[in-house]
């Protein structure tokens, strides 16, 4: 088989072809990265995650020369190249142009156009440069590839941010992807546009955070961790896909690169100034919640639903946010944590409703809230001191009538209201349950009392309290 028939046929070949000038060849973890692109391309994996440290080459591989491979295979394919900047996909899509203008030959492949942020090959094939930060219009892909869709750890903090990021994926997914076609008679079935997403982690909540939690069975993940570990089910962690034992760094011994020492001097270096958390998240691809001042959010523990035990004490504890969000205000939320001391004295946070609303979007949520927990778990309601906060809590009781509600009124600060739950996350005895809200709720915990915002917070520690944990709130039943 010639040359270019074998560049075509195995993505592999191509790449070493490509990078040959360079003195460059794929590393064993690239020969991974290698094998699950190409089952992209042969409609085998329709969305795979790919998750390596800083500097492991991920980008050239996935980025900048599988799209060429791709678009050769079959001509009049579409791809759009996506980061968290339109600029920064653009010079992305260069580097591929460039790759095509000097080595597309293998490829039997060649440019038509070259405009950075959109160009044409001579096969009909298109590559499209996105940034999450805007829309992608006229365009249907066959291949969608994300490569970094955050910037920096300041926008990964953002819920707001993450929250965009999530949004303007499914937008793209859904808008912007190829559908699938059904198997005729004269016609083998096709499958729809695929999704690659590069990224360095930065977060638990993050974009393949968010795509993992929800839906995992349908993602191939490539996670090649900068130091290899023990095998861990509960992060979803098996044996190191390539083969090394717990404390190998990832391209270590390679003869032309000192990537394995360079990542023990990063490693060394973030130890002694604090950045364990970054080393965790940034080079490890698995981000844990931050330590606090208050809360150390590492100690939780997560469980399936069907592993809390029966028997003892449900509450659910509100705290009512005072506004709605309006234009461009952003207050505080309203929020519900429902939670639960076991017989054995384990603390278990199973469920948390977070949402703004105006009051009666807010009696809406409390009502089907209460019905969908049922009359056996306790609702408990803060009642600030002043009239208006006895009034309200009337009210609210009245409109729950036929349940268990008792009200709460908070004394001392809200560090001082959250220090004993606190004593019990910081000793391992919280348990949450794993679900959507798990992260979001973990990371203000961390954040507390620095944080923008500290409502799961107060509603925790008046959970806490009404268990019959501590003395520092004073409950009682009301008699309406």
């Amino acid at each position: 088989m010639a040359q270019q028939d074998l560049a075509r046929e195995h993505f592999g070949v191509w790449c070493q072809l490509a990078l040959r000038d360079n003195d460059e060849k794929p590393a064993p973890h690239h020969w991974l990265l290698i094998k699950a692109l190409e089952g992209v391309e042969r409609g085998g994996i329709s969305r795979l995650a790919v998750i390596m440290p800083p500097g492991a080459a991920k980008t050239t591989y996935s980025t900048v020369l599988f799209p060429p491979w791709f678009l050769a295979r079959k001509k009049g394919r579409k791809v759009i190249l996506a980061s968290y900047s339109a600029s920064l996909a653009e010079v992305n899509n260069g580097k591929t142009h460039r790759i095509v203008e000097d080595y597309g030959h293998w490829l039997g492949l060649g440019c038509r156009t070259d405009a950075v942020s959109h160009w044409q090959t001579d096969n009909d094939g298109e590559i499209k440069a996105a940034g999450v930060d805007g829309p992608i219009t006229g365009f249907r892909a066959d291949l969608l590839v994300i490569d970094d869709p955050v910037k920096n750890e300041h926008d990964v903090d953002s819920e707001l941010k993450r929250d965009n990021v999530f949004k303007w994926y499914w937008s793209a997914v859904n808008t912007r992807l190829k559908a699938g076609k059904k198997a005729t008679k004269t016609r083998p079935a096709e499958p729809g546009g695929a999704v690659v997403v590069v990224m360095t982690r930065w977060h638990e909540d993050d974009l393949l955070g968010r795509l993992l939690l929800n839906d995992r069975e349908r993602w191939t993940v490539l996670h090649l961790p900068a130091e290899a570990l023990e095998p861990d089910p509960k992060r979803h962690r098996g044996p190191d896909p390539l083969g090394r034992k717990p404390g190998e760094m990832l391209w270590d011994g390679d003869e032309n690169y000192d990537y394995g020492e360079t990542l023990r001097r990063a490693k060394e270096d973030l130890f002694k100034n604090g950045g364990q958390r970054t080393w965790q998240s940034l080079y490890q691809g698995d981000p844990l919640p931050g330590e606090g001042a208050l809360f150390d959010v590492k100690r939780v523990t997560r469980c399936a639903a069907e592993d809390v035990p029966a028997g003892g004490l449900t509450v659910r504890s509100w705290d009512f946010a005072a506004t709605a969000k309006v234009g461009t205000r952003n207050p505080d939320w309203t929020v519900g944590v429902k939670m639960k001391k076991a017989p054995d004295g384990r603390c278990y946070v199973l469920d948390v409703k977070r949402f703004r609303g105006r009051p009666e979007e807010i009696e809406r949520e409390l009502l089907a809230t209460a019905r969908a927990d049922g009359t056996a778990v306790r609702i408990l309601l803060p009642q600030d001191p002043a009239q208006a906060g006895v009034w309200q809590v009337q009210h609210l009781t009245r409109l729950l009538s036929g349940f268990d509600v008792k009200a709460m009124k908070p004394s001392g600060n809200k560090s001082t209201r959250a220090a004993p739950f606190a004593a019990q996350v910081n000793a391992g005895n919280v348990w949450a349950v794993q679900a959507p809200w798990v992260a979001p709720y973990l990371d203000e915990l961390g954040a507390f009392p620095a944080g923008t915002y500290d409502d799961q917070v107060d509603a925790s520690a008046d959970a806490f309290a009404g268990l019959g944990s501590t003395g520092i709130m004073k409950l009682f039943r009301l008699g309406y």
